[in-house]
């Protein structure tokens, strides 16, 4: 009962002082859901209800320690942290995938649903596109701005849909990129921030670490380079960011498209995502996607999907055999996973 008053009356004092400091923004709560705490964890417990009121950062607790889960964007009390799906099946996860990695994670709890060598780094070829996106996006210099192609832009590998000298919008570039995976049109796409090479690609590992994303590493902007590298798991953690932004996740969601230079030449492409064209079994939808491949990453996918119920996952597959194999995959992952767990 002491540690009992002790805990009541600290919390009352919060209380408090934090309507008094967030009353412009925050409304006192109908009831606040208090964890369980043995009576050694009295100070955890104190320094963990400090920072609900006080801090942006959201704590839960997790057995008998703190265990840091995210960041809050808000003031004052922040949301508690979505509870990750439980497993209610009892399939095999033997033979689901062949791919030297592969992960799915529940969107919202970010809890892992599958695991294969999922923390292993590897190369993940044109899946870096998706940081470029994201990087382009802090540095957008108009959509409509018109960028000439130069012979510095052009890379090899793959099919390239622009040439030296044709003028193009941005926005052309940013298409061109996400939904047919070219590799000198992202090389424009980047330089038309007027940010370097080596600037921009600076930015895109800055961009990792803010999102802790610890074994993400890039040495250029377009995945050509085997020294890119990621984890399944960091992947799928780059793509719920990424496909979070209501532009990447449009472009990669576009089956074909065609646009036309200021020159007056059409350029039709189409993506190379095989999933947009396929029907899905089980209610499952594709919400945003990216592919990639070179001889040493082999094929890989992540992809963003919801069942019927609008519970989302996002799937990786790393290393698969063929184009064809990292998309069946995927579906059997993905289908799996649904079957496997309750939300």
């Amino acid at each position: 009962m002491f540690f009992l008053s002790i805990i009541g009356g600290v919390l009352s004092s919060f209380f408090f002082f934090s309507i008094n400091l967030h009353c412009a923004d925050w409304h006192f709560p109908k009831s606040v859901d208090l964890p369980y705490v043995e009576k050694r964890h009295v100070d955890d417990f104190v320094h963990w209800s400090s920072e609900q009121l006080f801090g942006r950062t959201v704590l839960a607790l997790t057995g008998n320690s703190l265990h840091n889960v995210r960041l809050s964007q808000g003031n004052g009390l922040p949301a508690a942290a979505a509870r990750p799906p439980m497993f209610i099946g009892a399939s095999s996860t033997e033979e689901i995938t062949s791919a030297s990695s592969a992960v799915v994670i529940d969107l919202a709890s970010e809890g892992v649903l599958y695991a294969k060598n999922a923390d292993q780094p590897g190369p993940i070829a044109s899946i870096t596109k998706l940081v470029t996106a994201m990087v382009f996006l802090d540095h957008n210099p108009g959509w409509e701005k018109v960028y000439k192609m130069k012979a510095s832009d052009r890379r090899e590998g793959g099919k390239i849909y622009l040439f030296e000298g044709e003028r193009v919008r941005v926005r052309d570039l940013f298409h061109l990129s996400l939904v047919a995976s070219g590799n000198s049109e992202t090389v424009a796409l980047a330089n038309s921030t007027g940010l370097t090479e080596q600037e921009f690609v600076a930015a895109m590992n800055e961009k990792m670490r803010d999102l802790g994303l610890e074994h993400s590493v890039f040495y250029d902007e377009v995945g050509l380079n085997d020294l890119n590298s990621s984890t399944a798991k960091e992947v799928a953690l780059m793509a719920k960011t990424a496909l979070g932004q209501k532009d990447i996740m449009d472009a990669t969601l576009t089956e074909a498209s065609q646009i036309k230079t200021l020159g007056g030449r059409v350029v039709k492409f189409e993506s190379t995502d095989d999933l947009l064209a396929r029907d899905l079994t089980g209610g499952l939808s594709l919400l945003g996607g990216k592919t990639g491949h070179t001889n040493s990453a082999g094929y890989c996918f992540v992809g963003k999907f919801a069942n019927q119920d609008r519970k989302m996952v996002i799937s990786v597959v790393l290393g698969a055999d063929s184009d064809a194999s990292r998309f069946t995959e995927t579906h059997n992952l993905v289908g799996w996973t649904y079957a496997n767990y309750g939300w």
